[in-house]
């Protein structure tokens, strides 16, 4: 019975052993992947890995994976690898970064702040929340112009008497988008920035020619870039 205990014993641990490997594999196979931009690779790497994993290694796999499909436009996703991060492991500050980038893709720059807030209640000095909690601020305060710019009586004038868009305002669907960029102009123009009419809208209301993506969903697309692995 000891001889046959010690055998499976040994047995486990060749197991382990052998799935460690596999592990930092796919992990340094997502890593790859992430760096060349392929996040749908990477994403599929960390699932493989974390499947393959320890508990012991899992916030890392997931916050690897946070990032990857944070890469990849998956923000509601990302959000949810990245609070599994941190109930998995707390006191690991780059889950906190994770959340705080993933909310940040979402337009969410308030709960973005508190999540970037809450990391450097962990580590006071890690830069990434700290450009992250500027950044949101710096969001934020656009945001409430914006909303201003909406909303202000003179802007709505020249909206609904100018050529280019005042035929927007008989179009009940357009009525409903103008609606939320009243409410929540960031996460609007991120939502509808495919829709020419609001490009148009935005040009007249600031007296600019618009022709790439509003700021919103450009400083989104910078955090994604800017996501490190471990």
């Amino acid at each position: 019975a000891t001889l046959e205990n010690h055998t499976q014993s040994h047995a486990h641990f060749c197991t382990q052993i052998q799935k460690s490997i596999i592990m930092e594999e796919l992990k340094a196979s997502g890593n790859a992947a992430f760096k060349k931009g392929d996040f749908a690779s990477a994403v599929d790497f960390f699932t493989r890995a974390i499947d393959a994993a320890t508990l012991e290694n899992h916030h890392v796999l997931y916050s690897n994976r946070s990032a990857a499909r944070a890469g990849n436009n998956e923000f509601d996703l990302a959000l949810e690898d990245a609070e599994k991060v941190i109930e998995l492991k707390p006191d690991f500050v780059k889950g906190y970064g994770r959340k705080g980038a993933a909310l940040f893709g979402k337009g969410e720059f308030d709960l973005a702040k508190k999540a970037y807030e809450d990391g450097l209640k962990v580590d006071g000095s890690n830069e990434t929340c700290k450009n992250g909690v500027q950044e949101c601020e710096q969001k934020l305060d656009e945001d409430s112009k914006f909303k201003k710019l909406f909303t202000d009586p003179q802007t709505m004038v020249k909206l609904m008497t100018d050529p280019k868009t005042k035929a927007y305002f008989q179009q009940e669907d357009f009525m409903k988008i103008f609606a939320e960029l009243q409410k929540d102009c960031s996460g609007a123009l991120q939502k509808h920035m495919q829709d020419p009419r609001v490009m148009d809208v935005l040009s007249v209301a600031l007296g600019l020619n618009i022709t790439g993506a509003p700021p919103a969903a450009a400083a989104a697309q910078q955090q994604q870039q800017q996501q490190q692995q471990q």
